[in-house]
């Protein structure tokens, strides 16, 4: 009775071990003394030419378990200024976006427009992840960035016609750019071709899928990235940024 009594012991002690450790959400990745209280993460956005650059929106985007969020929103100050406040330990980036914040919660498309903010600034601006300690009353300093870019994408109307076998797309310069990348897309948000490290300003396409197969006609999208040389030997450095979508035809 004793043997038995301690193996229906040692069951119901093992049985409460593994229901604590189902309960328990798997941990972010968090620095070692991390700290959680008013600590806060600030920087400066800028024009090309090192001028502020204000009421521009700014996201805080966490990275945690293989996903990101975006957690805080907040717009830059008359001196191109932005702090998030009470920021806990993490993984974090922190971004530049065009749209309204509305627009970006709802995930719209954002269209490139000549006649609008989206063909003076980059669509968006990331920098590379960072982890961040979140130590009471620290603050941390993301190196200010530039979010200005003429892009003067060609084409950009889905009148603009081309046939099926040459696509010819060009951009201006960005600042400081090491390479761009051009992502083209259905009306149904599917990838239809893709090229990177493209170091010239232009790109012929011949009209071939990823898969080989040629484009059928239709309107098209297109965005160009562009990516930057990242030191990584200073944190929240600008890692890449992107066009909003352009248009054109297949005839």
């Amino acid at each position: 009775m004793k043997t038995l009594s301690k193996i229906s012991s040692l069951f119901l002690a093992t049985s409460m071990v593994i229901t604590l450790v189902s309960c328990v959400t798997p941990p972010t990745t968090v620095p070692q003394g991390a700290g959680t209280e008013k600590a806060s993460i600030t920087g400066t956005m800028t024009m090309k030419d090192g001028t502020p650059a204000k009421n521009k929106l700014t996201v805080l985007i966490q990275h945690a378990n293989d996903t990101t969020n975006d957690i805080k929103y907040v717009t830059t100050k008359d001196q191109g200024e932005y702090s998030f406040t009470s920021v806990p330990a993490g993984d974090y980036r922190v971004a530049f976006d065009v749209s309204p914040q509305a627009q970006r919660e709802k995930g719209e498309k954002v269209f490139y427009d000549p006649a609008t903010d989206t063909s003076k600034f980059y669509n968006w601006v990331s920098t590379n992840k960072f982890s961040y300690d979140g130590k009471s009353g620290a603050t941390f300093q993301v190196p200010a960035f530039n979010v200005e870019w003429n892009a003067d994408l060609r084409p950009f109307r889905d009148t603009d016609e081309f046939s099926a076998d040459k696509v010819e797309f060009s951009w201006s310069e960005a600042y400081k750019a090491d390479h761009y990348q051009i992502n083209i897309k259905d009306t149904l948000n599917n990838t239809v071709f893709t090229k990177n490290d493209i170091k010239e300003l232009k790109y012929t396409w011949d009209g071939k899928k990823t898969d080989g197969t040629q484009v059928t006609s239709g309107v098209y999208y297109y965005s160009i990235g562009v990516y930057f040389k990242v030191d990584e030997n200073v944190k929240a450095s600008i890692m890449s940024a992107g066009s909003a979508l352009a248009k054109f035809k297949i005839k």
